[in-house]
């Protein structure tokens, strides 16, 4: 079992990046988000190639995607690897169910904050951005290569 929503494994970015998401999607996930903020909420997590592997985070096997992990995750996870001399023979999962949000939280960034270049309009002008509130312990299974 690994912990999923440590200090850093959401950010803005992962939540409004405009790498991540078009604005359209990003304003979907920020309405998702805000309709949740007191409801408990399961989460799949789903790892994508096009963003290093980082983990998406979905609202189950629906839409929309409500955010992206930081690489704080992935690269724990290939760190588990490596502690167990596995690192060559098995690899992460593609991805996890059943991960609970405990409602939403908000991220505040400062006004200097170089992230804000980087969102989607108009998280980039406001610096307020909604976040899930995960924290979990789900078991995590690596499989051979």
């Amino acid at each position: 079992m690994v912990e999923v929503g440590r200090d850093g494994d959401i950010t803005a970015r992962g939540l409004v990046g405009r790498r991540e998401f078009t604005e359209d999607l990003a304003r979907a996930a920020q309405a998702f988000l805000a309709k949740r903020a007191g409801v408990v909420t399961t989460y799949k997590l789903e790892a994508d190639p096009d963003l290093d592997w980082r983990y998406r985070i979905w609202n189950g096997d629906e839409d929309p995607c409500v955010g992206v992990l930081s690489r704080n995750l992935t690269f724990d996870l290939w760190e588990i690897l490596a502690n167990r001399r596995q690192r060559h023979t098995h690899k992460p999962p593609t991805y996890l169910k059943y991960v609970r949000g405990q409602g939403s939280a908000t991220i505040v960034l400062d006004p200097d904050d170089s992230d804000l270049e980087t969102l989607n309009e108009p998280w980039a002008s406001s610096g307020f951005v909604l976040a899930p509130r995960i924290a979990a312990f789900p078991p995590f299974y690596f499989y051979r290569r």
